[in-house]
């Protein structure tokens, strides 16, 4: 459900600082070089929130990040 998915998301960026982003960052910095998060930009993270879950994983197969797919099409 939309609700559901909603909590899932929240939870995943919660738990991100806790595990992944520490990893990354201590490797990245044990070869000298840093790490850019854009996506985690808590502007970015609270319009990502916003969009429906039903355009969030989209189509037959279920393709994840749509929105974001949809807007770089012409890019990638």
């Amino acid at each position: 459900s939309e609700v559901e998915l909603t909590l899932s998301i929240q939870e995943a960026i919660s738990a991100l600082h806790n595990t992944a982003l520490q990893r990354v960052d201590r490797s990245a910095a044990a070869h000298g070089t840093g790490v850019a998060v854009p996506f985690l930009d808590p502007e970015v993270v609270q319009y990502a929130l916003a969009i429906p879950a039903r355009w969030k994983i989209r189509g037959p197969q279920e393709m994840e990040k749509w929105p974001l797919r949809q807007g770089l099409a012409d890019t990638l």
